[in-house]
């Protein structure tokens, strides 16, 4: 798991795309990926971006947001994940129509997704991109705005999910507050 801090979303935002080369074909091997991933790695100073046996290079960033770029072995496309936040526990059906809603044209979502990862029991942003217009820069690029978009709705789902825990506890202790009126009532 390689761990990003702050300045390295700063740097990886600001690359200029400068076009695609497509010279690896619409499919890129292993050390095709792992090649690419060097190079941002080199131009970013993060250290070891590099691919496990089955394709995939886990990332942390700032310390609470696990992302992975997974490269499939001969896949027509790359996909990037990340983790936001546990299932809902409280209001579900609200979550998941924002959700649902914010999906709507990728516009609150930089063109990702936001989905339910059952293997992680959580609440995810993902995209995919084709393999064949993706070179080094185009990959940082996208990493980039990903890691942002997912870095805002992480930040965004725990203000929200904090803001359901305490207005949860104030309804549970007025219901204890009734619950102890009706209970001395009884007892007068």
């Amino acid at each position: 798991m390689i761990r990003l801090g702050a300045s390295h979303h700063c740097h990886i935002d600001r690359v200029e795309n400068q076009g695609v080369n497509g010279d690896d074909g619409p499919m890129k091997t292993h050390e095709a990926w792992s090649n690419m991933l060097s190079e941002i790695s080199a131009s970013t100073g993060i250290d070891d971006l590099t691919l496990d046996e089955s394709g995939v290079c886990g990332l942390e960033y700032e310390g609470d947001l696990s992302l992975a770029i997974e490269c499939p072995p001969d896949s027509p496309e790359v996909y990037m994940y990340a983790i936001l936040a546990p299932l809902p526990e409280h209001d579900a059906k609200s979550c998941y129509e924002r959700l649902l809603t914010a999906n709507f044209l990728g516009l609150q979502t930089a063109g990702a997704s936001l989905a339910i990862s059952e293997r992680h029991r959580a609440l995810t942003l993902c995209s995919s991109e084709a393999v064949d217009r993706l070179d080094a820069t185009a990959l940082q690029m996208q990493l980039g705005n990903f890691i942002t978009t997912a870095r805002r709705w992480k930040d965004d789902l725990a203000a929200e999910s904090k803001h359901e825990a305490s207005s949860l506890n104030a309804v549970e202790m007025e219901e204890v507050h009734w619950e102890h009126i009706a209970s001395t009532a009884m007892r007068v």
